[in-house]
């Protein structure tokens, strides 16, 4: 103890002679926290600069937890807007595990958080984890719900996809009998009962991804909303091929479309990684075929997906839905930079979903290989 406040002696005369502070950015907080206690307000201040300057996904959340240490809501404004823009690195982070309930709970509260509700749920089940071992209790589900406290009812779970809901949640005793029966009654019927988790969908979806479970059902609701029409099907699961890994990188997939009537476009499916240990992004563009280039984009998305993302397949979504006219002809393209992907082969060219005729046709042009038979972009995601 005596050798740390040495140390602190030390910085503040040198930042006091020379106007420097010379130290360990992970070693801010520590400085940071001696120097509130005793009211240095210039090395508070400098630590505060450092900190900002210094501001990546990896130390984010530890910088908020000093901000929230020392209720200073400007720093601590700047980390969740940091966050925010690099939402999934950012939750997947070591330091995510290391914040307390507040910060967590100041986190995912906001609708400005741009991610699927599953992955939050996830993270936030490793945060309990964590927290009740941090607090020598049981890793069981009564324990997490105690540690989780308000955080649990600002995780959206109306929004979420009914079989993720029943195979992820549900069966888990997370929340009470009686919240999963109106949560489940919320999903499933046209009559929105009332429940006590908000309903509304966070804005800027930019940064979606989520898998169609490991043994998707084609045919399956994305949410209460939204159809996911999958064109590779056999036996009335997704096909999905690991030997052979698809190229990416050099050139974009792409797909031509049409629908029978009016749709819009809510994101695409996509295969993910295989090989384990590596980062995707994607860029998606939905167009009207055949029209010049600069004015056929109807609408494009960016994601970013990190190596511990653990599913073999992702969406991304578009800012807005895509309206899609009957018997127009439409091309999805998606450039992949990453390594080799899972594909789908056995693909149909005419599938008709929720009472809506899809037709797809290879497209024309350079298509990374994808047509109608195998390849890449296994699914539309859409609305009536």
């Amino acid at each position: 103890m005596i050798l740390y406040y040495q140390k602190l002696c030390l910085y503040y005369l040198s930042f006091l002679y020379y106007e420097e502070l010379t130290v360990k950015t992970d070693a801010i907080p520590e400085i940071l926290y001696a120097a509130h206690k005793y009211g240095i307000m210039k090395i508070v201040k400098k630590c505060k600069k450092i900190l900002e300057e210094t501001m990546c996904t990896e130390n984010v959340c530890s910088i908020m937890e000093s901000a929230h240490t020392f209720n200073d809501t400007e720093l601590l404004r700047k980390c969740r807007e940091y966050f925010y823009k690099e939402p999934i690195k950012c939750l997947q982070s070591d330091s995510f595990l290391d914040l307390c309930a507040d910060c967590v709970d100041n986190v995912i509260s906001s609708d400005d958080l741009p991610l699927e509700e599953s992955l939050i749920f996830e993270r936030v089940l490793e945060w309990a984890d964590a927290e009740c071992i941090r607090k020598n209790l049981e890793l069981i589900d009564s324990s997490r719900r105690h540690v989780m406290g308000k955080i649990l009812n600002h995780i959206r779970f109306p929004i979420m996809e009914s079989q993720y809901f029943a195979e992820r949640v549900a069966c888990r005793e997370i929340l009470s009998k009686s919240e999963r029966l109106a949560i489940f009654t919320f999903i499933c019927s046209d009559q929105k009962s009332k429940t006590d988790f908000k309903s509304t969908r966070r804005k800027g979806r930019c940064v979606y991804a989520r898998s169609c479970s490991a043994k998707p059902n084609p045919r399956m609701t994305h949410s209460n909303r939204y159809k996911v029409v999958m064109r590779f099907e056999r036996n009335g699961h997704v096909t999905l091929k690991n030997e052979n890994l698809w190229f990416v990188g050099q050139k974009a997939d792409k797909i031509d479309f049409s629908c029978a009537t009016t749709v819009y476009i809510h994101g695409i499916v996509m295969y993910g990684c295989g090989v384990e240990g590596a980062d995707y992004n994607a860029h998606a563009s939905i167009l009207k075929t055949g029209l010049p280039f600069l004015s056929n984009e109807l609408s494009h998305a960016s994601a970013t997906i990190p190596a511990t993302f653990p599913y073999k397949t992702f969406n991304i979504y578009f800012p807005e839905p895509v309206h899609i006219a009957p018997n127009v002809k439409y091309t999805v393209a998606v450039t992949l930079q990453g390594p080799r992907s899972y594909w789908g082969e056995g693909g149909e060219q005419s599938i008709t979903n929720d009472g809506v005729q899809f037709d797809f046709y290879k497209s024309t042009g350079e298509t990374n290989g994808t047509d109608v038979d195998h390849g890449q972009i296994p699914g539309l995601i859409f609305s009536k």
